[in-house]
């Protein structure tokens, strides 16, 4: 007996359903999520770490993560990811990861929205909470509070003198 198409993606979408539902820890996440780009839209990364910090926001928005191309390196927000609740915090991680990832493999912001939705909805369906972030993630989670960063940047003076003599 053969499956028709609409229950073959059902089942697609239970599988990994089940799989980020199981994820036990962001290294976990961040290998389903690699996975999940590699499959649908061929591009891998090599050496990408994932780090967490405090990073804070911008006026009344929180920043959830970032990409640093220079170091290779996702920052999750380690007060974004506290408050988010437990049932809700696997889908979350999928999708903050599943965006910081394809700008790592490649694509700008704009690009990486629409991907993002579409990988989600392909995936987990139209109704799934990882499909909705993806639709309009400041309308998901309205009541965040704003904290500001903890982290302190101290520059070190003298650097490149000859360029920036403006600073003393």
């Amino acid at each position: 007996m053969t499956t028709g198409t609409g229950e073959n993606m059902k089942l697609k979408t239970m599988v990994h359903q089940e799989k980020i539902n199981k994820a036990k820890n962001i290294a976990e996440m961040f290998e389903i999520v690699r996975e999940v780009v590699d499959n649908e839209v061929g591009r891998y990364q090599a050496g990408v770490m994932v780090g967490l910090a405090d990073l804070g926001g911008f006026y009344a928005e929180q920043i959830g993560a970032l990409y640093n191309l220079d170091a290779n390196t996702i920052l999750l927000n380690r007060n974004l990811l506290d408050k988010i609740k437990p049932q809700q915090y696997n889908f979350y991680l999928f999708y903050i990861l599943l965006h910081e990832y394809m700008h790592a493999v490649g694509y700008d912001e704009e690009d990486t929205r629409y991907l993002v939705r579409g990988i989600s909805k392909k995936l987990l369906g139209e109704t799934h909470m990882v499909t909705k972030m993806s639709a309009n993630f400041d309308r998901f989670f309205p009541k965040m509070e704003y904290c500001k960063p903890k982290a302190h940047i101290e520059f070190v003076l003298g650097v490149d003198k000859k360029n920036t003599n403006y600073i003393n």
